[in-house]
């Protein structure tokens, strides 16, 4: 009987042997899963912690847009040559008038001064007896004009050595008496004059 069922005793052996093999296989297999399985588990938590405190993003952008705000300004002004010149020519253009205007009142200045003299010279008169005697020379005769054309203080700044000649020089600024008004383009109260009056028979 024993040799009868030995062979069956023999397969029902190696049968076991091969299920407790393959248990044994399966649960190391199964080990190895749930040990791959949680490295994965833990490496997405982690990417998770790593990925959530990135908000703070915008705030580096705001301060990298105003950084570059801050370092193209001065692009911009210097990219502006159109706005300079501007400035420059309505420089030269108020300096053109100021020197127009003063250019202006410099010969306005002159011609009044001239109108002056020349009505002084009018009223020169040249004594009979100096021009027998051969007396010549130049009288400067000072005075002040007044806002309203008065004349005062006649003085003979330069006299000549002849006496009838200073005093036909200051009898010529007398007689005008009242001149034309100081232009109020000139922009003076009063003038200090000296006006040079000549004697001479040629």
């Amino acid at each position: 009987m024993t040799n009868r069922f030995s062979p069956y005793f023999i397969g029902v052996l190696l049968l076991h042997a091969i299920v407790i093999f393959g248990g044994i296989r399966f649960s190391q297999n199964l080990n190895q899963l749930s040990s791959l399985s949680k490295p994965t588990q833990t490496f997405k938590l982690q990417v998770a912690s790593t990925v959530r405190p990135t908000p703070p993003q915008p705030v580096v952008a705001k301060k990298v847009i105003k950084e570059v705000a801050k370092t193209e300004t001065p692009k911009k002004v210097q990219e502006t040559p159109v706005e300079a010149k501007k400035v420059s020519d309505e420089v030269v253009k108020e300096t053109v008038i100021s020197s127009t205007s003063t250019q202006h009142i410099n010969d306005l200045r002159s011609q009044y001064k001239a109108q002056l003299r020349s009505k002084i010279e009018e009223n020169k008169h040249y004594p009979p007896m100096s021009r027998r005697l051969g007396q010549e020379g130049t009288v400067v005769v000072a005075f002040t004009l007044l806002k309203d054309g008065h004349i005062i203080d006649i003085t003979l700044d330069t006299p000549s050595p002849f006496e009838r000649l200073n005093a036909s020089a200051l009898e010529a600024v007398k007689k005008v008496k009242r001149f034309l008004p100081i232009p109020d383009e000139l922009g003076e109260k009063k003038m200090d004059i000296k006006v040079p009056i000549k004697f001479f028979t040629i």
